[in-house]
């Protein structure tokens, strides 16, 4: 999960406490693409609820309007693509 948060941050410019805020967007798109990301890595949802400060009741509405965004939002799905091609260009690396 570490890992995923310092790829997040150095990719979006968003430190992890920002990712909790609200607003503005590219906080919230910061934190989805984390928790998708670790979502993909295998982390339980429970605890990436926790992470973030979700109710665990509403993770489910939570991936899904992720899901949704990679479908509808250039500005997400490109921020997500960004940060999982660090992801792989690190995992090449080692």
């Amino acid at each position: 999960m570490k890992k995923i948060i310092e790829i997040v941050e150095e990719v979006t410019s968003t430190p992890f406490a920002s990712m909790r805020d609200r607003k503005p967007l590219t906080n919230v798109f910061a934190r989805y693409t984390a928790m998708l990301m670790m979502r993909e890595e295998g982390v339980c949802n429970i605890k990436i609820a926790t992470l973030f400060g979700y109710q665990r009741s509403n993770i489910t509405h939570t991936f899904n309007t992720i899901a949704n965004l990679l479908e509808t939002n250039k500005t997400f799905k490109t921020m997500y693509l960004a940060c999982i091609a660090r992801l792989a260009q690190l995992e090449d690396a080692a």
